[in-house]
């Protein structure tokens, strides 16, 4: 994969550094100061994949970049062998960043995930993923199969990034966390009709949530966290569906201002699917969490 850093395009994109927004309001743009936001792009793939399998991994990409960087963007999309997009539901999910993470075991991980469903991230204006010139990054992507036929597919990965060199104004690091139903391994099987299921945790630090999205397979409804301790609902991420009713996309959590964290604060992850077939299907539940640990809680 150290190829995708000969893809830095000579014509980039400009965007304006926006102010510190309102919990949950669209920011207005303004013209000053900016930064400079180059798309790394690489296709990685095909493969072919095989009927009826879940979590199909092909080989983990090691590679470096040759100077310090802050990656602000990430979108990964599903395409054929001649580039045109494949059903979001191929795409398990993925991961880029500087280790493996662990689910429910806090590790100082440094990363961003996708899935079929949340395609695309931009972080919160101020905030960015910091790596390292010469650091090693995993990128590593899984694809479902549910088709009684083998599928020849690749995963297209765009990556947003901001060269260190080129700011001159602090974006603010953040660090990634991930939770989900364990049933008791990540995926369960939804019986026909509603299934809701939920878990409880505290998450690995004190600050602030500033981006979240959500792993979720076909068939999910929704997936909301809690907080247990302050009795208020931190987020619901309710999936839009096609006119066949079919889920085509879940939303994404990004605040500037962030959600505060409390040292003793205890979570509930709840998770709703609909089952609308005769048999059982596959399911899996969680939620990534992009957060500050320097924040300061009021």
């Amino acid at each position: 994969m150290g190829s995708i850093l000969s893809t830095l395009l000579s014509a980039s994109l400009v965007i304006p550094l926006m102010g510190a927004p309102s919990f949950a309001q669209t920011p207005e743009r303004h013209s000053s100061p900016t930064m400079i936001v180059e798309p790394l792009v690489h296709e990685y793939g095909p493969f072919e994949l095989k009927p009826d399998r879940l979590q199909q991994y092909p080989p983990i990409m090691e590679f470096t970049f040759p100077e310090d960087i802050w990656l602000v963007g990430y979108e990964v999309r599903m395409t054929d062998p001649h580039g045109q997009r494949l059903a979001r539901e191929l795409q398990c999910h993925t991961f880029l960043g500087t280790s493996m993470p662990a689910h429910h075991v806090h590790e100082e991980v440094v990363g961003i995930f996708s899935d079929g469903y949340t395609e695309e991230f931009e972080l919160p204006v101020g905030y960015g993923i910091f790596f390292k010139g010469g650091e090693k990054i995993l990128w590593n992507p899984m694809f479902n199969n549910r088709n009684d036929a083998p599928k020849m597919a690749s995963m297209r990965l765009t990556l947003n990034v901001v060269r260190a060199r080129n700011l001159n104004f602090k974006l603010t690091p953040l660090k990634t966390t991930f939770r989900s139903l364990r049933s008791p391994g990540d995926i369960y099987y939804v019986s026909p009709g509603k299934d809701v299921r939920e878990t409880t945790f505290k998450l690995p630090f004190t600050g602030k949530i500033h981006a979240m999205g959500t792993h979720i397979h076909p068939y999910g409804v929704s997936i909301q966290l809690y907080n247990v301790t302050k009795n208020e609902m931190v987020w619901t991420a309710l999936g839009k569906k096609d006119e066949r009713g079919n889920l085509v996309e879940m939303p994404k959590f990004e605040s500037s201002s962030g959600y505060s964290v409390g040292k003793d604060d205890e979570f509930k992850l709840i998770a709703t699917y609909e089952n609308t077939t005769t048999k059982p299907v596959d399911a899996m539940a969680g939620v990534f969490i992009l957060y500050d640990e320097s924040s300061t809680i009021n």
